[in-house]
């Protein structure tokens, strides 16, 4: 019961047409019933207890904008309009392309509606998206059948004004026709509204690369901020009509490719040593420990010295910042040419750190010396989360703070020239969590800079300042409690020593962990194994049981993982603490081992498992959520029935800064979306419905219903999509078990890479005891290691290529629900790439010519001479880059985006000498033409075009002018400081001293950069958060 479906009639009494193709369709069988013909009547019904109830006819539901329409709903409303005798409605297409909403009124008499107050009515009864364009008839035409005629009902509208303004003229009228190609012929006037007049998001992308042929300036932030065609007009009217045209970029010389082989190939033997050198620390074992009879027994001595070397941390640390100072010796601040020596031996350094895997140290005192060791110069008692910067010209202050996976790197590449420069952070200042810093900037002492920021300039002393593009956002450190926490009584502070000493035992209890989760399922197979005195025998018994070995081994790293995760969650409670303290290293550590378990069990994220790990690990998690490679701190994090968390979002991430550590709790409410890459701080709580695009910070507070873009987040309109709830956030149970045993194969990878891993090991043992078993066998094992690892990593890198042309074919545009088999297959298919090839070469290859290969392999289209430093491509048939393309680090060319649950791709297309700066997303439909710059940072909305021989950038983009990269915005009231002090319930508090929150100017963005609020330091349960992040 209550169920809706098409009205399907059976029976002796159904009649018959004369016409028998017509006769086929309506009365074609139905064999669900065991009808021989059954009619389709077409009428859509619910079943209730009272009966059948007529809920609208299926041939009125069309496609909008990707939205499905019931169009009898709209004639509904139009009908109940006050004055309007009958209403009804169609769908018209644009010349732009799109689709838009006609609404035709018939009034009671002449001069019963007045259309502007008819279109206020309907905005307030009608979904967004859903107002039609409206015209006023003497009467509407009708079918035989009694119904409105709606392929009868005229197009265009008429575009006389029944309101008497004037007709439009100049600017207005050319304007006018822009809007007509996105909208259709409408009756436009000077006032009207592009969104008040069936306008989405998508339509307005396209109309910004319509207007940037003549205006290259356009900033689709400023359209949306200007919807009138009046003050549109008058914004491009400030706008210059021409740009230079830039030279094409040099190609990159054949010899960077063939210095990046080297090197990878270099890479590649030094893996089969540590194979070699593995294999027989593994022989030792199971020699002396578990005295099988099939291996022989190494000296323990070399062992040891194999193992410092090649798989201990100090061993990898020494070794790897050698290698980086070796390759880096000299660098100096400058700007030289793609693929120059220069170029290629810092993207060589890069690939040093990426082999050896340092992130166990970000957030650890000994982050300090791994930068110092890379010739980085960095202050007493400073706090490093960030990956160490290779080029050694980054300087950090005593006791300042650089959060997690910012961007400090100092160094990008913007067509044909790779620029480098220094970046210093003063004292006792902070850089947000995912920041850049372009080269040669820098942070002054004291002053703040928020999360996810581009700094583009140098910031001054004791300022706070975020977003991109960077704003001043007032007076650092009044989010903070006053004075460090030394000078703050009652909490406790670890010495260096006892800091120190519990983050080694963390690192030294993060390397075990994997080793103690492998220990169940190795004694499993070695029990099959172990009475056999032929070692040909073996590797065939342990080959048949590596599914099962994978398994185990899985489930019980994730269950160690949720025990510590559960145990540390006790010491980690909302409030204000010392950055070195229990709560400090509580949350480095939680942080850290979810980190390692994206990495370690990628499969289960994205997939239906991912609710209930989250669960176990203590996250609130409703039903039907869904939740991507989100990083979260769970037993902190609520998320509400129907959320959407995407790839790389942010949740519930702690603040660090000035020697204090902030901890709070954040709700994603119901059906709310958060975008890839999207941040949501501590203490923030969105509410039901609500949308943080790509790229965005959620709001300090945000009204249910409402979307939100960019770092500094402003509020955009949207348009949602009403699709299928069975397919999208109701599945039936059907569909869940479908995609349950669809992702039962993500577990395929793992057992690949064992079996390679497996097959690596058998071929060296051949090797060995084909050259006599000794010193001899061992030092051939060692000559053909660099072989076999690569003749196995490119076997890895295929294996994906086969899987994704098996499963998926060529990805075409289209949209798919999320519980499809199509979005299962294509998650599927991302599960073997990041499994298989990305960690076996593509992450070490990306920046050189092998891995343009394995793209076009994947079906991207590369041209010749292209660096990409990515492989973040989803759908790769939908990417183009032409010759002579720039893809710096940490972008994303998102070919699809997931909102409403509904996947939909577009290509992204990068023209002919075209750069995307570092940590930039490009998103679905965009084009970015020829020789036009991206800067870092930076987002490029869907459809949305960027003009060639430009220099763009911001979250969203703009134009960009030589020196442009500064943009004031409202400096705040700067209320007195919090002080510590004690609140009535005993626990350690601070209070903001002023007694309102400050307010903002009329027309600014800026957010508030405090607020009145008590503050708990220490362990007390209440918390604060600033409302400037």
């Amino acid at each position: 019961m209550g169920e809706t479906g098409e009205l399907i009639i059976g029976g002796v009494g159904l009649g018959r047409y004369l016409d028998p193709a017509k006769d086929a369709e309506k009365y074609a069988p139905l064999d669900s019933l065991g009808w021989d013909r059954a009619y389709r009547s077409g009428d859509v019904v619910r079943a209730e207890k009272e009966g059948i109830v007529f809920a609208g006819r299926a041939d009125d539901q069309v496609k909008v904008s990707g939205r499905r329409i019931e169009l009898g709903e709209i004639d509904n409303q139009m009908t109940e309009v006050p004055g309007v005798k009958l209403g009804a409605c169609a769908v018209h297409s644009t010349p732009g392309g799109g689709s838009v909403i006609a609404g035709y009124l018939v009034p009671e008499f002449e001069g019963s509606v007045d259309l502007s107050e008819a279109r206020r009515w309907l905005v307030e009864r009608l979904p967004g998206g859903m107002v039609p364009a409206l015209c006023l008839m003497d009467e509407l035409p009708m079918k035989t059948s009694g119904k409105v005629d709606r392929k009868a009902l005229p197009w265009p509208l008429p575009t006389t004004n029944d309101d008497g303004s004037a007709p439009l003229e100049g600017d207005l009228a050319w304007l006018a026709e822009l809007w007509a190609d996105q909208l259709g012929p409408l009756p436009f006037t000077a006032d009207s509204d592009f969104f008040a007049m069936g306008g989405s998001s998508v339509a307005l992308a396209r109309l910004v690369s319509a207007l940037r042929r003549t205006h290259p300036d356009t900033e689709i932030a400023k359209i949306y901020s200007h919807p009138t065609l009046e003050s549109m007009a008058g914004y491009l009217a400030t706008l210059v009509e021409s740009h230079d045209v830039k030279r094409d970029p040099e190609p990159i010389p054949a010899s960077a490719g063939w210095l990046q082989g080297l090197f990878l190939l270099a890479l590649n033997v030094l893996n089969g040593f540590r194979y070699v050198v593995g294999s027989i620390i593994v022989v030792w074992i199971l020699a002396v420990v578990a005295d099988a009879g099939w291996v022989p027994r190494p000296p323990l001595l070399p062992l040891i010295v194999g193992w410092l070397v090649m798989f201990s941390l100090p061993g990898r640390v020494l070794i790897g910042a050698a290698t980086v100072r070796l390759l880096t010796a000299g660098l100096k601040p400058g700007h030289y040419p793609r693929g120059s020596w220069n170029h290629v031996r810092v993207w060589a350094a890069e690939r040093v750190v990426v082999y050896n895997k340092y992130d166990v140290l970000t957030g650890t005192p000994m982050a300090r010396g791994l930068h110092r060791l890379f010739g980085n110069r960095i202050g007493k008692g400073a706090h490093l989360y960030h990956t160490p910067p290779v080029t050694g010209l980054v300087s950090v202050g005593a006791h300042s703070t650089v959060e997690f996976e910012s961007d400090l790197a100092g160094y990008w590449l913007d067509g044909d020239v790779f620029h480098v420069g220094a970046i210093e952070v003063g004292d006792n200042a902070r850089v947000g969590t995912r920041t850049l810093m372009d080269p040669g900037t820098r942070v002054g002492d004291g002053a703040e800079v928020l999360p996810g920021s581009h700094v583009t300039h140098s910031i001054p002393d004791g300022e706070l300042w975020g977003g991109s593009p960077l704003r001043h956002r007032g007076t650092a450190g009044l989010t903070w409690p006053e004075g460090s926490p030394e000078s703050t009584g009652g909490l406790k502070t670890w010495g260096a020593g006892r800091s120190y000493l519990m983050y080694c035992l963390g690192t030294v209890l993060v390397g075990l962990l994997p080793l103690i989760a492998l220990i169940p399922g190795a004694l499993i197979v070695l029990t099959r194994v172990i009475h056999i005195q032929e070692y040909e025998i073996v590797f065939p018994i342990v080959a048949v049981w590596v599914p099962v070995f994978t398994v185990v081994t899985a489930v019980v790293w994730l269950l160690l993982v949720v025990a510590i995760v559960r145990l540390l969650a006790g010491k980690i409670v909302p409030g204000y603490f010392p950055q070195e303290s229990t709560v400090g290293w509580a949350m480095w550590l939680t942080e850290t081992l979810m980190q390692r378990t994206l990495i370690s069990t990628y499969p289960i994220y994205a997939s239906c498992i991912t609710p209930w790990f989250m669960r176990l690990l203590g996250a609130k998690v409703g039903h039907n959520v869904e939740i991507s490679t989100a990083e979260t701190i769970p037993h902190l994090t609520t998320l509400k029935d129907g959320s959407f968390l995407a790839d790389h979002a942010l949740v519930t991430s702690h603040r660090a800064g000035f020697g204090w550590l902030h901890v709070g709790t954040s709700v994603i409410g119901e059906r709310t979306f958060v975008g890839n890459s999207g941040i949501v701080g501590p203490d923030r709580d969105l509410p039901a419905d609500a949308l943080v695009a790509v790229l965005s910070s959620a709001p300090y507070h945000a009204p249910a219903g409402s979307s939100w873009l960019g770092r500094t987040a402003e509020p955009i309109a949207r348009a949602k999509t009403e699709a299928d709830s069975e397919s999208t956030f109701q599945p039936q149970r059907r569909l869940k078990a479908a995609r349950a045993f669809v992702e039962c194969f993500r577990f395929l990878p793992a057992m690949v890479s064992a079996w390679l891993d497996l097959m690596i090991v058998y071929v060296l043992t051949e090797v060995y005891m084909s050259h006599g078993m000794g010193l001899d066998g061992v030092l051939a094992a060692f000559a053909w290691a660099g072989v076999v690892l690569t003749v196995a990593s490119t076997l890895a890198c295929l294996v994906p290529v086969l899987v994704k042309w098996a499963l998926m074919g060529r990805f075409r545009p289209s949209e798919r629900p999320l519980f499809s088999s199509f979005v299962w297959r294509n998650e599927l298919t991302d599960v073997f790439a990041e499994s298989l090839a990305v960690p076996s070469m593509i992450r070490l290859s990306v920046g050189s010519p092998m891995f343009n290969v394995w793209a076009r392999l994947m079906g991207s289209e590369v041209g010749r001479s292209v660096w990409c430093e990515t492989w973040w491509l989803p759908e790769f048939d939908l990417v183009h880059l032409k010759d002579n393309v720039s893809v710096n680090r940490g972008t994303v060319l998102q070919t699809h985006l997931f909102h409403d649950r509904i996947m939909r791709m577009e290509p992204v297309t990068m023209r002919r000498g075209s750069t995307l700066g570092p940590n930039s997303f490009v998103l679905p439909g965009a084009t970015i033409e020829e020789r036009t710059t991206v800067a870092p940072g930076s987002l490029v909305m869907r459809q949305e075009t960027v003009p060639s021989d430009g220099n763009w950038g911001g979250n969203p983009i703009r134009h960009l002018e030589p020196g442009d990269q500064v943009v004031s915005a409202l400096v705040v009231p700067t209320p007195a400081p919090p002080t510590a002090g004690t609140g009535s319930d005993g626990a350690g508090t601070t209070s903001a001293a002023s007694a309102a929150e400050p307010q903002r100017s009329a027309g600014s963005t800026a957010a508030p950069s405090t607020r009145t609020v008590t503050m708990p330091l220490g362990d007390a349960t209440t918390h604060h958060e600033g409302a400037s992040e």
